[in-house]
C-alpha cells in the first residue's frame, strides 16, 4: 500500500506539472497558432514550387535497408505532433518559450532554404509494394496529402529534435533527481521512435533523420547561446 509520504511527493509533480503547463498559457497558445500558420503554407509552398523539379535521392545507409518496410509505425510518425508541443508545455518561463520559438524558427527556415537548393525526394515505395503491406488509413492519408518532396533534412525530426533538447530546461531539479532523469529520457526515447518511424514508413532516409538532428542542436545553441554564456560566467 502506497505510503502517506508517496501519495503526497505525487500530489506535489502533478500540482507542478499543472501549474508550469497553465503559466503563460495565453502566450503558449498564441505562440502555437502563429507557428502553425507561418510553417504550413511555406512548408506547402514549397512542395508546389518544387512539384515539377527533378528531385535528388540520396544513397541508402545500411540502416535504411536494415529497418523494414512498416507503415504501421506511421502512429509514431505522427506522434511528431504530440511532442513538439508537449514538452513546451511544461515550460513556465517566457525566455524559454521565446527561445524554444527562436529554435523552431531557425530550425525551419534552414531547412526550407535547404528544399529549394537542394530538394530530396524520401524513398517512398511503389504503390504495388505499399499495397502489399496493408497500410492503415492513417497512412494512406498521410501520403496522399504529403509528396515525396521536402524530405532533408528532416524537419519531422528537427523540429522533435528541438523540443527534446529542450527537456534538461523544463524538466529541472523542482522534479527531483530521479523524476528529472526519469521524464528526460522518456522524452529521448520517444524522440528515436520517432526516428525508427520516419525510416520504418519510407518518410525518410536515415540521413535525413540525422541531419534534422543535428540542426536541431545547432538552432538550439544558438538560440540559448546567449543564455548559457551568462550562466557560465555567473559560475566562473
Amino acid at each position: 500500500m502506497p505510503s502517506l509520504e508517496s501519495n503526497s511527493s505525487q500530489r506535489s509533480v502533478w500540482r507542478l506539472i499543472l501549474e508550469r503547463a497553465t503559466a503563460n498559457a495565453g502566450l503558449k497558445l498564441i505562440l502555437t497558432i502563429v507557428g502553425v500558420a507561418v510553417f504550413l503554407p511555406i512548408y506547402l509552398g514549397i512542395q508546389r514550387i518544387n512539384a515539377d523539379t527533378d528531385y535528388h535521392t540520396l544513397p541508402l545507409w545500411f540502416i535504411d535497408t536494415a529497418i523494414p518496410f512498416d507503415p504501421s509505425w506511421v502512429w509514431i510518425y505522427v506522434s511528431q505532433y504530440v511532442i513538439i508541443p508537449a514538452v513546451p508545455l511544461v515550460a513556465w518561463k517566457r525566455e524559454q518559450l521565446w527561445r524554444l520559438i527562436s529554435a523552431l524558427a531557425i530550425v525551419s527556415f534552414i531547412g526550407f532554404a535547404i528544399f529549394l537548393i537542394y530538394p530530396v525526394a524520401c524513398p517512398r515505395p511503389s504503390a504495388e509494394v505499399i499495397e502489399q503491406a496493408n497500410p492503415n488509413f492513417l497512412f494512406r492519408w498521410i501520403i496522399a496529402v504529403d509528396t515525396t518532396g521536402n524530405a532533408f533534412p528532416s524537419l519531422h525530426m528537427g523540429l522533435a529534435g528541438v523540443a527534446a533538447f529542450l527537456a534538461p530546461r523544463v524538466f529541472d531539479e523542482a522534479y527531483g533527481r530521479r523524476l528529472r532523469i526519469v521524464m528526460i529520457a522518456f522524452v529521448w526515447v520517444w524522440t528515436m521512435l520517432i526516428l525508427y518511424s520516419i525510416v520504418a514508413t519510407r518518410q525518410h532516409y536515415f540521413a535525413d533523420g540525422v541531419a534534422g538532428l543535428a540542426l536541431a542542436y545547432i538552432g538550439h545553441r544558438i538560440a540559448w547561446w546567449s543564455a548559457d554564456r551568462k550562466t557560465k560566467e555567473q559560475l566562473n
